[in-house]
Order: structure tokens, then sequence, then C-alpha cells
């Protein structure tokens, strides 16, 4: 696998599959703390985009070794809205409506609630009709 392997004595090789099997353990576990990082910032994100929660920024004036910071409401409803839902998206709150079939595939069908007329045999309207008595 590794060209400086192949060089090592049997114990160097244990050691660097051992250091290389911690490394692939931590990638695993970088892994699921980004997911659990991502989607609690997805919420801070959309608590700071509604006004629920002030945003603070820490500003340096140029030539300046003074920092100042600053704690302000930027409410944003598109950005709010999106990270609602991004989250939504994660949890399966949502059915994503995918189209099947080339363009104009399913023009022929009509859509529920529409009046288009569908074709019926030939003297009959799709009505019941009672008999009058005289």
């Amino acid at each position: 696998m590794f060209s400086a392997v192949r060089g090592c004595s049997g114990m160097r090789r244990a050691a660097l599959r051992g250091s290389r099997n911690r490394v692939t353990n931590q990638a695993v576990e970088q892994v699921v703390l980004s997911r659990a990082w991502v989607l609690g910032r997805l919420m801070r994100h959309a608590q700071v985009c509604l006004g629920e929660i002030p945003l603070r920024l820490k500003m340096r004036k140029a030539h300046s070794a003074d920092v100042v910071e600053l704690e302000t409401h930027q409410p944003d409803a598109s950005a709010a809205n999106r990270a609602h839902e991004l989250l939504g998206r994660e949890l399966n709150l949502f059915t994503e409506k995918k189209e099947v079939g080339k363009p104009g595939e399913f023009d022929h069908m009509a859509e529920p609630g529409s009046r288009r007329a569908t074709t019926r045999p030939a003297g009959t309207s799709g009505f019941h009709q009672r008999s009058r008595r005289s």
C-alpha cells in the first residue's frame, strides 16, 4: 500500500497500521460531529434571522488594535425560511416531487379539479336522468 511500509520491519508496520486506524476512527468521529455541528448552526442561523437571538459582531478599525463588539438584530425572513427548509429536509418532513417522463408525455391527462371534458359514448351525458310522470 505505502512505499514506506515495504521497507519497514514487522513492528513498524503494525505501528503504522495502528496509527492509520486511529486516523480513520478520528475521521469517522469528525463526520458525526460535523453533521451535528451543521444542524446546530442551521438552528442558530434560523433564530438569528428571525431576530430571536442578537447577532454579536467583533470589529476592528483599520490601523487600530481596539476591538469593538456590536450586538444587533438583523431579521431576514428568506434566510430563516431557507434554514427551516434545510432542517425539514434533513428530518424528512417534506416529500420532494420529481417529474417523471418526457416533456408533454402527460398532457393528455386531466388535472384533478379541472373542468376538462372527458370522452363519453355518444348520447350519454354522464348523469342519470329520471323519467317524468305526467
